[in-house]
């Protein structure tokens, strides 16, 4: 077998100091190193906002590379808080191929969680150190590595685009970016632009996923507030109806009372009538009944006469008869 190709590799310390007073900048870079012959750069981005860091491997000079080149590389870093009680070590992944611009390939780490469980919320004072261990070789993707992703770009493609894909895109687009064979020109154009673009597509895709659930957000406030409005019309309406109910009722009350209240009036009037009438009666009847007290005493005294007569009718009957 033969002997592996030993790689160039090696580490550079990088120590940040006051780094409370750089945590407001939005990002900064280390000095210039050299690995391999080729001079490289870190820079460091603060998210204070999400709370992470996203450390960038970069070329220093990219002006001195020539044309075509590309380069791959694997590389590890340890970041030590101040206080030396927090020691973070990562190995970084599924390394992507450089671009001809800038970046050798950008990896986002959250540091927040393994910060709160070592009891430190988050990198606040003091210094911080970043040790980079680089292994460079001048390799272009090979054709196995090249149809993973355009594999991978096609999966992401089949769907809508979901930040979890990112990384995943991002390496990819960075392969075919400097594959020599097995794409198109269109295709190559195609995966340069939007390369070139992938950042402001993110940050696009990022404002739009902010933007539209504000918009959802607003959008259900908003239909609270109808779904409010619509009850409050509905119960509006309801008491407007029994209002008019009760005013309808009233009115036809008032118009009984008024009935009643000339009915009583009546009443009252044919009662006085009645109580006039009576008295007058009254009056009348006790003259009569003196009339019958007369009328009564005549007609005994008639009545004496009649038997007298009746007597004398009588014997005379007898004597003829």
């Amino acid at each position: 077998m033969e002997e592996e190709e030993q790689l160039p590799s090696g580490k550079y310390t990088w120590m940040i100091d006051s780094f409370s007073e750089k945590k407001n900048k939005p990002k900064f870079s280390s000095n210039a190193f050299t690995v391999g012959g080729c001079k490289w750069q870190i820079t460091m981005y603060l998210r204070l906002e999400a709370h992470y860091l996203e450390i960038s491997l970069e070329f220093a000079d990219t002006a001195a590379l020539p044309d075509g080149w590309c380069r791959d590389a694997n590389f590890a870093f340890t970041l030590t808080d101040h206080d030396c009680k927090i020691t973070l070590h990562v190995v970084v992944p599924s390394v992507e191929l450089a671009t001809q611009v800038s970046t050798l390939g950008t990896y986002f780490s959250s540091f927040s969680d393994h910060f709160t469980t070592a009891g430190t919320p988050y990198l606040e004072e003091g210094s911080s150190s970043d040790r980079q261990t680089i292994d460079l070789a001048s390799d272009a993707p090979s054709l196995d590595d090249i149809e993973k992703a355009k594999h991978s770009v096609k999966e992401c493609l089949s769907d809508l685009f979901k930040l979890n894909m990112r990384d995943r895109l991002s390496s990819a687009l960075s392969i075919l970016s400097h594959a020599r064979a097995g794409l198109s020109t269109d295709q190559k154009r195609s995966i340069e632009t939007f390369k070139a673009n992938f950042d402001d597509f993110v940050c696009d895709f990022l404002n739009f996923e902010q933007d539209n659930s504000d918009f959802e957000l607003q959008k259900i406030t908003r239909d609270h507030m109808y779904s409010a409005m619509k009850r409050n019309h509905e119960t509006h309406l309801s008491h407007q109806h029994l209002f008019n109910s009760i005013t309808k009722e009233k009115e036809e009350l008032n118009k009984r009372l008024k009935e009643l209240s000339f009915r009583e009036t009546m009443l009252v009037y044919d009662w006085e009538t009645l109580m006039n009438e009576s008295e007058e009666v009254k009056s009348r009847y006790a003259i009569q009944g003196k009339k019958l007290a007369q009328a009564e005493e005549k007609k005994k005294i008639a009545e004496e006469r009649m038997s007298r007569s009746t007597s004398a009718w009588s014997c005379l009957k007898e004597q003829f008869l």
